[in-house]
């Protein structure tokens, strides 16, 4: 029996995409009109049962292929979906919490649901309080898996959507890389679901959690396939068969909530080099690391001065080296004012031509009396058991004696000239 042409002109505009079959609509007003005796003039009751019937049909069965979702490319600029589209939930999964903590909860909530049947079918009440209540699944960011009866697309839960359930309109949604970013404002929820989907839920779920662990797929889950891979290929030509004659549906029943079911076995869409520096922060440098190398090399310099400045004549190099050490405009790479002068005066010993000019300008600063130089070196002499040298006029032999020149074999020790 076919159906008033008013009733296709409502359920079109009720759901414009995808489009419903003929033939479907057909079907289900003949079997609400004959088994639910219901008046074929009284278009709200009408109206109603088919609209709970569609919803609760698979879309694959009532809708028209190539009509709902757009095809969308993984590599595809951003769009958006206009809508409104009519689609199910296929599959699901939380991507916030590990694969492992996932099964755990689903593996508490069996026991606790077993224990407490057991408890009930024992009469025993007490028992089945005190096992508490089950479990919820954590929920931080779904990824499901939407179809319109034809085309399955990836979508993630771009902000939470409270009381989610397998049917909804999508409208203006936004589509970025080949998945849909559903958020409250881009979804109308619809409270109905497929029963053939809801028996494999629990199922469809646990080979989800397997395929994000690892594991292969068990032959002993007895679990239909799960769904189908996002589209690689432009959608297939319209079909040329009837779509399923309508198979009636129990009395409409709103399910008090969605659960979790089987992961989407799509794969992300590969980065790009781009996005993978978006990934990390601009500065990549381990502050911390790069303080701790330079705490252990100044800590190596400290120690290396406190090896030359271990006799009493030289507390006045003991004195500033921790300046050095703690000056924040030093660069620990520069060399040390004692190591300096160690230098010039081992370069002096190698090169007598560029080793007379650098002594001739500590010369300048040093005390020059008629050809005598003055020497303070008191601690050396008083440490190495020698005679001090009178701070007056000296002979040049005695000059001689005690010039950088002389203190060749000790290489290690730093002279100093007194101003």
């Amino acid at each position: 029996m076919p159906a008033p042409l008013a009733l296709e002109t409502w359920l079109r505009n009720e759901f414009p995409s995808p489009h419903i079959s003929i033939e479907w609509l057909d079907a289900c007003y003949e079997w609400i009109t004959t088994e639910l005796n219901l008046n074929p003039g009284d278009n709200d009751e009408l109206k109603r049962q088919i609209r709970a019937q569609l919803l609760q049909s698979d879309l694959a069965d009532s809708a028209v292929p190539n009509t709902g979702f757009p095809f969308l490319a993984a590599d595809a600029p951003q769009t958006h979906i206009p809508g409104p589209v009519l689609c199910q939930v296929t599959a699901l999964t939380e991507i916030g919490h590990s694969a492992f903590s996932l099964k755990n909860v689903r593996q508490t909530r069996i026991d606790k649901a077993d224990m407490t049947g057991l408890a009930l079918a024992q009469g025993d009440e007490e028992a089945a309080e005190d096992e508490g209540p089950v479990p919820k699944y954590p929920r931080s960011m779904l990824r499901l898996h939407l179809s319109d009866g034809n085309i399955s697309i990836p979508a993630f839960e771009y902000r939470r959507i409270p009381g989610l359930m397998r049917q909804m309109l999508v409208h203006n949604a936004l589509v970025r890389g080949g998945y849909v970013f559903l958020e409250p404002a881009s979804v109308t929820l619809l409270a109905y679901g497929v029963d053939e989907l809801d028996q494999n839920r629990d199922v469809d779920f646990l080979r989800g959690l397997r395929q994000r662990l690892g594991h292969e797929d068990d032959d002993v889950l007895g679990a239909p396939q799960p769904p189908g891979q996002l589209a690689a290929a432009p959608p297939p030509p319209l079909r040329h068969d009837s779509p399923a004659a309508f198979q009636p549906l129990p009395p409409v029943s709103a399910q008090a909530h969605f659960p979790v079911v089987q992961q989407v076995p799509k794969k992300a869409p590969a980065a790009t080099n781009d996005e993978l520096e978006d990934m990390f922060d601009d500065d990549e440098d381990d502050d911390e690391l790069i303080a701790r190398l330079e705490a252990i090399e100044k800590e190596a310099w400290r120690k290396r001065g406190e090896k030359l400045t271990g006799s009493p004549g030289k507390q006045k190099m003991k004195a500033e080296l921790p300046l050095w050490l703690d000056d924040p405009s030093m660069d620990v790479d520069d060399p040390p004012p004692f190591k300096q002068e160690r230098t010039e005066l081992s370069d002096s010993l190698k090169s007598p031509a560029a080793g007379a000019q650098r002594f001739s300008k500590s010369l300048s600063s040093s005390s020059v009396l008629d050809g005598v130089i003055t020497i303070d070196d008191s601690d050396d002499e008083k440490e190495n058991g020698l005679p001090t040298l009178p701070p007056a006029r000296a002979s040049q032999s005695q000059a001689n004696r005690w010039s950088p020149i002389k203190k060749k074999n000790n290489l290690n020790d730093v002279i100093e000239i007194s101003d």
